[in-house]
């Protein structure tokens, strides 16, 4: 299958270098160039592209108003911006449209590894539509409670980066987000995702503030057309208590640091393709009717439905997100048969742990509690219902 790059940068050099060396690609790879937003919008009207890698700065049409227009116009496309300015400002007007973040100079080989991973993500879905109503997701909605509360927390004088972790911590959405942007090359951080309390000391109190008061990054459920009785709270509280119960049992399993990480990180985030499926609720209604109908369990439905369940279309994002490959294939099977070999160990651990949660009403486990837990459930070769 071909792959289809368009390649807007005024620099002359970085061009021609990316001429030089996808001359030699397999031929599946078809780039074209242009140097401005312009050009690269009247391209796109005449022939289809699956990648667009945009620089930020450029004479007219910066990239991130570029993307923002490519967004709207043809939500399918991935979009990619690469820029020699780390300007934390700069990402947050980028967040939305932008996919992927990559910063200047960036080796072409390391953008060419960029697109095919966000290529090898949308793989991860089978339709067509599917492909495109992932790649064109951009907001999610975010629990009132939690932004109220942190709004308050931020109004603070003396606010605490912890806390604000804490608070940002127990929403799906502002926790992707904030995942998305420790991805950004521009922030520096290192790779893999570790605590995610890093972005926080990264970009500081001030950046974030911005990102919960800029009504253009994040979206309450209130402002959302979510379906009725929509359960934000319920899953946010869920997925809490499956991250932090995926991280006790991947530890126990004998897992590595990344991959208690790992295991931690895709509990918080495993659900998250319920809530870009909630954002359709045409579709959604279809799935809840189908479950009422045949009396089957949601991912039954989904699969009659969609040819895919709400484990892939999450981790689809997560990989256009530019999130580590240990998480999103964590995300991805933690709807898989439930043996290590079948998986990830981060996955199994996910799986195991949204069993145990669900049998503990999703209250928060303390670590005297965990110790009388039958040891089965951290048995992960066994299957346990």
């Amino acid at each position: 299958m071909s792959k289809r790059v368009l390649l807007v940068d005024d620099d002359f050099n970085i061009t021609q270098g990316f001429k030089r060396v996808v001359h030699g690609l397999p031929s599946e790879w078809k780039f074209q160039f242009v140097g401005s937003g312009l050009e690269a919008l009247r391209l796109m009207d005449e022939q289809p592209f699956d990648v667009i890698v945009s620089d930020m700065r450029m004479p007219g049409m910066n990239g991130a108003e570029l993307l923002q227009i490519v967004m709207g116009k043809f939500p399918q496309v991935v979009r990619i911006i690469f820029s020699g300015y780390s300007d934390p400002a700069m990402v947050l007007r980028s967040i939305r449209p932008a996919h992927r973040f990559l910063a200047k100079p960036c080796a072409t080989e390391n953008v060419i590894a960029a697109i095919s991973q966000t290529l090898d993500a949308l793989d991860l879905v089978p339709d067509e539509n599917l492909k495109k109503m992932a790649a064109g997701i951009s907001d999610l909605p975010v629990s009132n409670y939690v932004y109220e509360n942190l709004l308050r927390e931020l109004e603070i004088y003396d606010s605490s980066l912890k806390k604000v972790g804490h608070l940002i911590n127990r929403d799906i959405a502002i926790f992707a987000l904030s995942l998305k942007l420790v991805s950004s090359e521009f922030l520096g951080l290192p790779q893999p995702i570790g605590i995610i309390q890093q972005v926080f000391e990264r970009i500081g109190l001030e950046s974030i503030k911005k990102i919960v008061l800029d009504k253009n990054v994040l979206f309450m459920e209130e402002n959302m057309a979510l379906p009725e009785k929509f359960p934000l709270e319920v899953i946010n509280k869920h997925s809490v208590s499956v991250a932090q119960l995926a991280a006790e049992i991947a530890g126990r399993a004998g897992a590595d640091g990344d991959e208690r990480t790992a295991a931690a990180i895709g509990g918080m985030l495993h659900d998250i393709g319920k809530i870009v499926l909630f954002g359709f609720p045409g579709l959604y209604q279809r799935i809840t009717n189908y479950v009422a109908v045949q009396q089957c369990d949601l991912c039954e439905a989904e699969r009659q439905i969609l040819g895919t369940t709400h484990a892939e279309l999450g981790a689809c994002l997560l990989g256009l997100w530019g999130l580590p490959g240990n998480i999103v294939r964590a995300v991805a099977h933690h709807h898989c048969a439930p043996k290590k070999t079948a998986n990830s160990l981060a996955g199994t651990a996910i799986q195991r742990a949204e069993l145990l949660a669900e049998t503990n009403n999703n209250l928060p486990l303390d670590g005297e509690l965990l110790k009388l837990l039958d040891p089965k459930w951290f048995d992960l070769d066994r299957i346990v219902t």
